[in-house]
C-alpha cells in the first residue's frame, strides 16, 4: 500500500496522454506501451517515497522533479510535483528540455 496519494492537477492527465500518443506515432506501439509503463512506475515510486527527489526552490519553493527514465530505458519527460501532507500533487508532466520555471502551475502561484 502506498504511503502517499497521487493527485493530478487538471492538465496533467492530458499531458500524459499527449506524450504517449506522440510516442505511438513516432516509435510504434511497443515503445508507447514501454513509455506508459515508465510513467506508471514513476508514479508508483512517487507514491512510495516522494522525498527521494530534492527540493527545486529556483522553480518554486515546494517544487520537486522526477524524471521517468530508468537505467537502460530512454525517456525525455518528467513530473513536476510537490508534497502536501500525505498527497503528492503532480503539477505538470513535461518534456525535460522545457523551462520548468515557466511551467509552474497557476494553482501553485496563488499559494
Amino acid at each position: 500500500m502506498s504511503a502517499y496519494t497521487i493527485k493530478f492537477l487538471p492538465r496533467v492527465r492530458e499531458q500524459i496522454r499527449e506524450a504517449i500518443e506522440r510516442t505511438l506515432q513516432e516509435y510504434g506501439e511497443a515503445k508507447a506501451l514501454e513509455y506508459a509503463q515508465l510513467i506508471r512506475r514513476s508514479l508508483h515510486d512517487l507514491a512510495e517515497n516522494p522525498f527521494v527527489r530534492p527540493l527545486r526552490p529556483h522553480i518554486h519553493r515546494d517544487a520537486r522533479v522526477m524524471h521517468i527514465r530508468r537505467p537502460g530505458q530512454r525517456a525525455a519527460h518528467l513530473f513536476l510535483y510537490r508534497i502536501r501532507d500525505q498527497v503528492v500533487e503532480i503539477g505538470r508532466f513535461r518534456y525535460d528540455a522545457m523551462d520548468l520555471e515557466a511551467q509552474v502551475p497557476s494553482e501553485w502561484k496563488r499559494q
